[in-house]
């Protein structure tokens, strides 16, 4: 069986309701984060799965162990719909293509890019690139629309500079994995890097320039800003992950 276009408009009417209701029925005073029972859905990407994810769970399983969550991954215009819509709770991730009259936002924190070698590289072994050494070696790039490795390329385009790309991807995982056995560099988000510093066979070194900054965003609809589920989890989001914290973690 399926739904008809009138059913999934209805659903659609029901759930911003339910919103509302939730919003005016629970009062912030009477908000329990330990017996929450609540399944929250977050947009994001992959990256952003393996950045916020692991320590956001570990963080809800001891704190409010009866929070599920749904990562979901949306075109940025379909998502500001599912946004306003309530069908989705909140974003995160470098996100510029994301807008809507009715969306708010908050920066979680800004950052550059590092860059990924095998801990056998034969020719990289300082813990920085020169610019000669970065242009003359072979890179694997990650390739996809609204990757954020496409601000690094933009960046090298806009100063004329050209290196041999030997392999490109489209996600990722799988970036660790062939950087540790092969002798190819691996221009990455800051983040990604902090991620795979301990990864076996891996290490990370400096780029040899001053990267373009990363602005992760927080984004949710302005109309559950009162609900207290929604309000908590943004400032359990940015407890972990706001800027003063990782400021700790800027050098991999």
């Amino acid at each position: 069986m399926r739904s008809t276009p009138r059913a999934d408009e209805l659903a659609s009417s029901a759930r911003r309701i339910l919103a509302t209701v939730r919003e005016e029925l629970s009062p912030a005073s009477h908000f329990k984060a330990e017996s929450l029972d609540r399944t929250f859905h977050l947009g994001m990407t992959d990256v952003g799965e393996m950045v916020f994810l692991p320590e956001l769970i570990s963080h809800l399983r001891e704190q409010s162990p009866k929070v599920n969550i749904i990562s979901v991954t949306l075109s940025p215009r379909n998502l500001a719909e599912a946004l306003e819509m309530g069908t989705v709770d909140m974003a995160i991730g470098p996100l510029p293509d994301l807008t809507g009259a009715d969306l708010r936002q908050q920066l979680v924190f800004e950052r550059g890019f590092l860059c990924l070698v095998s801990a056998e590289h034969p020719r990289i072994t300082k813990s920085r690139l020169t610019l000669s050494a970065f242009l003359k070696e072979p890179h694997l790039v990650v390739s996809s629309p609204g990757r954020t490795v496409e601000v690094f390329e933009r960046f090298l385009h806009d100063r004329k500079l050209s290196r041999r790309v030997a392999l490109s991807v489209p996600h990722m995982l799988c970036v660790p994995f062939i950087v540790a056995n092969s002798d190819l560099v691996a221009t990455v988000p800051q983040s990604v890097g902090i991620v795979f510093q301990d990864f076996p066979g891996l290490r990370v070194v400096e780029p040899p320039l001053e990267t373009p900054r990363i602005r992760v965003i927080l984004y949710w609809s302005a109309r559950f800003s009162k609900d207290p589920g929604n309000a908590w989890l943004r400032s359990v989001i940015t407890d972990l992950f706001c800027k003063t914290k990782t400021q700790r973690h800027a050098k991999a």
